[in-house]
């Protein structure tokens, strides 16, 4: 026997219904999460009071008048405001992954370089700043902005890193091209010491990829001005030391580092690069000699290919003539 349908519910009782419904309905859409992009990833409630967390509420909301008008008609400085962490204000939109937010403080007057000085501490006297938070960032447009806006390129980290290396150590190498071309000290070793107003060591941005085997990241910086035939600096009381001074680690790399099949020919670029210059393979280090050993490569000099001068000089010639050609269809037409 077939069911019979229920009747519908009297008038009110349906209204009723509708309507909670509809409440239903407007409750799941305020308890879903805001769609990508729109949620930033922390509160500045946490890091910020007063004026200060006024501004950084303005900047996460995008909102360019009132930013405008916290800084230019209110007087509140962000070069002055520093969260909890003592990070300066300007360096918030990067932290919490904004960029107009950075674009708005920027443009009002926020300096890109501004940090918080503490004198009475041994090390680290000037804390981090948001050029420091950028180089670390996957994003490079804050760093881009960042530079644009005055940002120095050549930025100490609190431990005294230059940002080359914050870059570095974090893996971001679009960010370590960006300090290059910005002007970064790209031959300043790490923790340079100085002697006669020289900075001595062979500890550079290109001895951290060249030590690694990262080639093709090495020859970038070779065109760019790094210098490949830099010494080692050793303390005076270390034994050996005149010996071990002169040794040029990153030509060691360059000429006998055993690589991976994909930086072989990257590899051959820089040597190509070092020798049409005048420079010469140094003698293999130990170090090096037993590594190849134990992958079962050459270990005797002669007994490993090198490109002749002639050689170097005919591709490095060719290269530069790629370049020259590259960079004219490069300039747009007028």
């Amino acid at each position: 026997m077939p069911s019979t349908p229920l009747p519908p519910p009297p008038r009110p009782l349906r209204r009723w219904l509708l309507a909670g419904l509809m409440l239903c309905a407007l409750a799941g859409c305020w308890a879903a999460p805001p769609a990508e992009g729109q949620r930033l990833p922390w509160d500045p409630g946490d890091y910020f009071q007063g004026q200060a967390l006024q501004l950084a509420l303005a900047t996460d909301r995008r909102k360019a008048e009132q930013v405008r008008w916290l800084i230019r008609d209110q007087g509140v400085n962000p070069d002055r405001l520093f969260d909890k962490g003592d990070m300066p204000l300007v360096a918030w939109p990067v932290f919490n992954e904004n960029p107009e937010g950075l674009r708005l403080l920027l443009e009002n007057g926020a300096d890109p370089n501004a940090r918080k000085h503490e004198p009475q501490r041994p090390r680290g006297q000037y804390r981090n700043n948001a050029l420091v938070l950028a180089a670390r960032s996957k994003n490079p447009v804050y760093l881009k902005l960042l530079l644009e806006h005055g940002g120095d390129p050549n930025t100490l980290s609190s431990n005294e890193e230059s940002l080359l290396h914050v870059a570095y150590q974090a893996g971001q190498w679009r960010n370590v091209q960006l300090l290059v071309q910005r002007g970064a000290r790209i031959n300043e070793p790490l923790f340079a010491k100085s002697e006669g107003g020289q900075a001595l060591g062979h500890d550079t941005v290109l001895n951290w990829y060249s030590g690694l085997g990262n080639f093709d990241k090495a020859y970038w910086l070779l065109q760019h001005g790094a210098d490949p035939a830099r010494r080692m600096w050793l303390p005076a009381e270390m034994p050996d030391r005149a010996k071990q001074a002169q040794r040029m680690p990153i030509l060691e790399d360059i000429f006998w580092l055993p690589v991976k099949p994909e930086m072989e020919a990257w590899q051959r670029k820089c040597q190509t690069y070092a020798l049409a210059r005048g420079l010469k393979p140094p003698p293999m280090p130990s170090a090096i000699k037993a590594s190849r050993k134990g992958l079962g490569l050459p270990t005797e000099e002669r007994d490993i290919p090198l490109p002749s001068v002639e050689e170097a000089k005919r591709e490095q010639a060719a290269e530069a003539q790629k370049a020259a050609v590259q960079s004219v269809s490069d300039v747009p037409a007028g």
